[in-house]
């Protein structure tokens, strides 16, 4: 994270709050655990990015940058304790590679291991966790919703009449989505599948989002798809998904790791931490968002993300308020009375 007043490489001035606010933690978080005498016995990293820098065109099934950060720092540390990686609000962030080869995970995985084991030998910034272990979790429906917008979104959205806003009785997936994300385009964009493509009617629950199945249907099927493929992705369009999705926190102490169904926007996650926090009354260093945990319901977004219909916002299933919906609930649930798990 830059401290005020840092010039960032590459930048000729300081950047400002806003430009500061909206850049991509570098933070990387861990748990590290002793046994009764003293031995390390495993360590509990986060680190909010997607592990896709080996690319869609390695050959074999791999962990990526975690797999292998976790495999270095496991052999660089006393005891060979277990080492295991969990993710964050990595919705919209990528690793830096450069040519999605082997190359580039070994070059990254090496990052995350050496920052891994130097917190863990150093014990920098570290302190014991000590207190209870609670629990709180309940399944929330995303679905034919209303929930108050955040207002900084209040100019995303076209013809708002209350302070409340709806999300979708059913799943959208949108166009974009067959193109890929940036870290993995398909051969879909050679034929114009691409981001930013709307349609041009507001839905007061899916915006400007243009349906995959009508796009498909109109500009690919049965000119450039065929045969089996024409199946399979027929079968996807017309894919549905459950709305009903479990959230959870659990607290060791006064930090708290929330359970995240799916793979929030860097600035959502923000959102959802700042709730949570405010509402326990810790700061919000002391919550920790465990992305894809226990479910998955795509890509959620804040509500002008949505609106850009990039990857991520055409993936965000129940619409433009889809977002809030989980800011709002997992708000709520840190206001629940937790399960005290500690014997």
């Amino acid at each position: 994270e830059w401290a005020p007043g840092v010039k960032l490489a590459g930048m000729d001035e300081q950047p400002s709050a806003e430009e500061l606010a909206a850049m991509v933690r570098d933070t990387m978080n861990a748990i590290v655990v002793y046994d009764m005498s003293g031995a390390l016995t495993g360590v509990l990293a986060s680190f909010p990015v997607h592990p896709t820098a080996a690319g869609d065109r390695t050959q074999v099934y791999n962990a990526d940058i975690f797999g292998l950060a976790a495999t270095l720092a496991r052999k660089s540390l006393p005891n060979s304790p277990v080492v295991a990686f969990f993710n964050g609000s990595e919705g919209d962030v990528a690793p830096t590679y450069i040519n999605h080869d082997r190359a580039d995970v070994v070059r990254i995985a090496k990052l995350l291991s050496s920052a891994l084991v130097g917190m863990v030998t150093k014990k920098e910034n570290s302190e014991e966790l000590t207190g209870s272990i609670t629990h709180r979790a309940k399944t929330i429906d995303v679905a034919n919703r209303m929930v108050p917008y955040d207002t900084l979104d209040e100019n995303c959205y076209c013809n708002l009449t209350s302070a409340n806003v709806p999300t979708d009785a059913k799943a959208v997936y949108g166009a974009p989505m067959f193109g890929g994300a940036s870290d993995g385009r398909t051969f879909l964009t050679g034929y114009g599948v691409g981001e930013e493509i709307f349609t041009d009617t507001w839905s007061e629950t899916q915006g400007y989002k243009l349906s995959a199945p009508k796009f498909v249907f109109a500009n690919i099927m049965g000119e450039v798809i065929k045969g089996p493929l024409q199946t399979l992705l027929i079968s996807v369009v017309n894919a549905s998904a459950d709305p009903n999705i479990p959230i959870s926190i659990h607290g060791i102490g006064g930090t708290y790791f929330a359970g995240v169904p799916a793979e929030f926007s860097t600035m959502l996650g923000r959102r959802a931490r700042s709730a949570i926090a405010h509402t326990l009354g810790v700061s919000q260093e002391r919550v920790i968002l465990v992305g894809l945990a226990d479910a998955y319901e795509s890509y959620v977004t804040t509500a002008c993300e949505y609106n850009e219909q990039a990857y991520e916002g055409a993936s965000d299933l129940f619409g433009i308020s889809e977002g809030q919906v989980f800011v709002e609930d997992f708000e709520a649930l840190a206001g629940e009375p937790p399960i005290n798990m500690t014997s």
